[in-house]
């Protein structure tokens, strides 16, 4: 169980990152194309030019430090899933033993009396 749960997990996070990944590709085309509209808009506008420009690269540098606190985020995410998977598997293999105990008790006790029977 504790597998299959880390597995679904892993990929859940690996499809969110290749997603995101997507969405950054897509967020570089644009701001490549608004960088080349700008150049042929403001061409004769250098200062004006020059503005645009730096907003477009101001936008795509928060866009890659969102991408890495989203990426580190989910890393959190992931790491604190795994402990809580570790901790559910831990709690259910204890209540399976002290489910258990009563039955391992008298299955010792049967033994221990055949055993006894069987010294007669």
């Amino acid at each position: 169980m504790s597998i299959e749960l880390r597995e679904k997990a892993n990929n859940l996070m690996l499809e969110k990152v290749k997603r995101y990944k997507e969405l950054q590709e897509e967020s570089k085309a644009e701001a490549t194309k608004q960088l080349l509209e700008i150049n042929k808009t403001f061409a004769d506008n250098e200062r004006v030019r020059i503005r645009m420009e730096d907003e477009v690269i101001d936008q795509m540098h928060n866009m890659i430090k969102t991408a890495d606190k989203f990426i580190n985020e989910l890393s959190e995410d992931i790491k604190r899933l795994n402990s809580n998977i570790d901790d559910l598997t831990k709690n259910g293999q204890k209540m399976v033993q002290e489910y258990l105990k009563p039955i391992k008790a008298q299955m010792e006790e049967i033994n221990y009396n055949k055993i006894e029977q069987n010294d007669y």
